[in-house]
């Protein structure tokens, strides 16, 4: 961490996973010098017991409930450091494609490096993906693209 890194924002959220089926419950953080990635395991614990209800039961509960299913709290980046999952230089990242959640499919959020590494977050929340776009166009509007 340097001196002049500035947190920019980030969420998590039992509607965001890493990768395209991975466990729901993750987060995505940026500064303005890197992203990171984060599993949340306490909302990850919540959604497990409300998605037990499953089906159209389950997809009601969690919208009802959303607003603690979910960590909009500012984090340091030591706190970030330390629970990172995935972790990119904004320097070393060559597109950001950004996908809206729509009927048929979850949105996406993908972060391609240089090295060819690429870094997935899928999901059904509207909300936080919308709120991951922005996050995006604040961090490095440069290279997002948006489908």
């Amino acid at each position: 961490m340097s001196d002049d890194e500035i947190y920019l924002g980030g969420t998590a959220s039992v509607h965001l996973r890493k990768g395209k089926l991975g466990l729901m419950g993750y987060g995505v953080y940026a500064t303005n010098k890197r992203i990171f990635g984060t599993r949340n395991s306490s909302i990850r614990g919540k959604s497990n017991a409300v998605a037990f209800l499953g089906g159209v039961i389950g997809h009601m509960i969690l919208d009802k409930t959303t607003n603690i299913l979910k960590d909009d709290s500012i984090k340091t980046i030591d706190e970030l450091e330390r629970n990172k999952d995935f972790e990119a230089n904004k320097e070393d990242i060559v597109l950001i494609e950004w996908k809206k959640v729509s009927l048929w499919d979850g949105g996406r959020l993908s972060i391609k490096t240089k090295s060819k590494e690429e870094f997935i977050v899928g999901g059904d929340g509207k909300q936080e993906f919308e709120y991951l776009l922005s996050l995006m166009q604040k961090f490095y509007p440069e290279v997002l693209k948006i489908k």
